[in-house]
């Protein structure tokens, strides 16, 4: 079955030569523009290989949703002869780029080909897609041609280094990316008729990806950095060229505009570009001053030139837009004059900073309980130097229990026990502020205190005895009667106290009353006070 199917096979491509003709080497041999290599001839037993398996793919190629036959298929196609394979195989092609059978038909009795006669000639009397070539370039022109008038064939390259730019035209540009031999078909049907011609290309070197540009020298010196496939010789006005271990030295005799070779090899290719040098005599730019104002706090410093017009300035290779006055944040840069002629120089320039402002403080205080003064004292520098050698210097303190102080070295009391943050901010001219922030434990520091005398007469002054409570945790207060010993009134809220009612109820009279207070701090301090208690109506 398998040998059946082969003979259709080469009934149907009859005439296809695999290997190229040895005409074809004979026209190779007789172009001046190369010289075929014992490679090359290697290259067309490959090309034969590929052509091989492109023809046998022909058919599935250019038609992508006919199947591979299977065994059934194989078997009704040995059954079919020879005349309706060719139009099952126009049916095909019909729907897409291929002409009808009577267009096939004219146009075939017009060119007076027919398919008959394709089959069995050679395919390169009516379709040749060049002679095969070495180039020392990126870019080839190919051009493809057939005396078939209605044929339309496809450029293809397996190589995905070969970039065709308009693969559907007989004549068009492919560029290569990398060095090495190339194989490209043309091909296409005609009628019933595949046919395909080849071309091979040998790239043997790419040129270099950019020319060196021309370059204007200061001084009558200078050099190039080496590399290994670059290499420089003296043309014209360039007094030696001497090659080191990583550099190439130009020298030249005067002031003036010279030129070099530059060779570039690339594989077996080589580049040749002529290069101008222009040695100009260098500017000394004595007459360009400039001075530095190091940047203040969180500014930026200023690089101030006394530019006239006649320099182009650049900061760290950035042109500036106002040469006068240049700014630039603290640090090292480099400020770059560049004359007319394009000569330049470079200057250090290191902005400093000033105004860095360090807020620091110290507290002091006897036991940092609460009621008892702190005094803080402000340690802040500006550039490493005490504050008070400053001017237009500001202190903003905020103590954490809501009060403030815009002293330098302020004093507070806090009224509680407890954890406050305090922070101290520091405002330095107009712009440049800096804050610090410390925790502070205040410790209880408990107390009970009571007057001995109040007048409940009920003019608002003085008319309830008050104890005064400091972080107690505990409380309890009586009062009793001094002439009868009665216990007349009891309370244990130290924010409340006696309004000189017996018991809630009658007014006490006015006399001596003696009073009981008993409490326990938050710092676990005891308390019992016993006293007289003047009550005056």
């Amino acid at each position: 079955m398998k040998d059946k199917f082969e003979d259709i096979f080469k009934q149907k491509f009859d005439g296809f030569e695999v290997n190229p003709p040895q005409k074809v080497f004979q026209r190779i041999s007789a172009d001046k523009t190369m010289q075929p290599q014992p490679a090359l001839k290697q290259v067309w037993i490959i090309s034969g290989i590929l052509i091989t398996a492109i023809v046998v793919s022909g058919i599935i190629f250019l038609n992508p949703s006919q199947p591979t036959p299977n065994n059934q298929q194989t078997k009704s196609i040995v059954k079919e002869s020879k005349q309706d394979e060719s139009n099952t195989l126009v049916k095909k092609h019909k729907q897409t780029q291929q002409p009808s059978i009577k267009q096939n038909k004219a146009k075939a009795t017009s060119n007076h080909i027919s398919t008959n006669n394709l089959a069995q000639k050679n395919f390169k009397e009516y379709l040749f897609a060049g002679k095969d070539t070495f180039i020392c370039n990126n870019k080839f022109s190919l051009a493809a041609t057939t005396n078939l008038k209605s044929f339309q064939g496809q450029w293809i390259c397996g190589n995905k280094n070969a970039i065709i730019l308009s693969p559907k035209s007989k004549q068009t540009l492919v560029q290569f990316t990398k060095k090495g031999t190339y194989l490209l078909i043309y091909s296409g049907f005609y009628n019933q008729s595949f046919i395909a011609d080849t071309i091979t290309i040998m790239v043997m070197g790419l040129p270099p990806a950019n020319r060196f540009t021309d370059t204007s020298i200061y001084g009558l010196k200078f050099e190039l950095p080496k590399t290994k496939n670059i290499k420089w010789s003296a043309y014209k006005n360039i007094n030696k060229i001497t090659e080191g271990k990583k550099v190439y030295r130009f020298e030249s005799t005067s002031y003036q505009t010279a030129q070099a070779i530059r060779e570039f090899t690339s594989g077996t290719c080589t580049f040749t570009d002529t290069v101008l040098f222009r040695f100009n005599q260098p500017t000394d730019f004595s007459d360009f001053t400039y001075q530095v104002n190091d940047a203040f706090c969180h500014q930026k410093g200023k690089i101030i030139t006394d530019f006239r017009g006649n320099y182009i300035c650049f900061l760290d290779g950035k042109s500036v837009k106002d040469p006068k006055i240049i700014f630039a944040e603290p640090g090292k840069h480099t400020l770059t004059v560049q004359d007319k002629n394009g000569c330049k120089k470079d200057f250090p320039v290191t902005i400093g900073k000033i105004g860095k402002i360090l807020p620091n403080f110290s507290l002091f205080s006897l036991n940092n309980n609460a009621n008892t003064p702190i005094y803080f004292h402000n340690q802040t520098t500006i550039d490493a130097i005490d504050f008070n050698e400053y001017e237009n210097i500001n202190f903003f303190w905020d103590f954490g229990d809501g009060k403030t102080s815009k002293e330098s070295d302020p004093e507070h009391t806090y009224k509680k026990s407890g954890t406050y943050e305090i922070t101290l901010t520091v405002v330095y001219g107009d712009s440049c502020q800096e804050k610090t922030q410390k925790q502070i434990i205040i410790k209880p520091n408990s107390d009970l205190q009571s007057p001995n005398v109040f007048s409940p007469n009920g003019d608002g002054k003085n008319d309830i005895f008050f104890v005064q409570a400091k972080d107690l945790v505990e409380f309890k207060g009586e009062i009793f009667s001094s002439k009868s010993g009665e216990k007349v009134f009891e309370w244990t809220d130290p924010n409340k106290g006696w309004d000189g009612k017996i018991n809630g109820n009658d007014d006490a009279p006015e006399g001596i009353y003696y009073f009981v207070l008993k409490g326990k701090g938050k710092d676990g301090k005891l308390f019992i006070k016993k006293s007289n208690l003047y009550l005056k109506r």
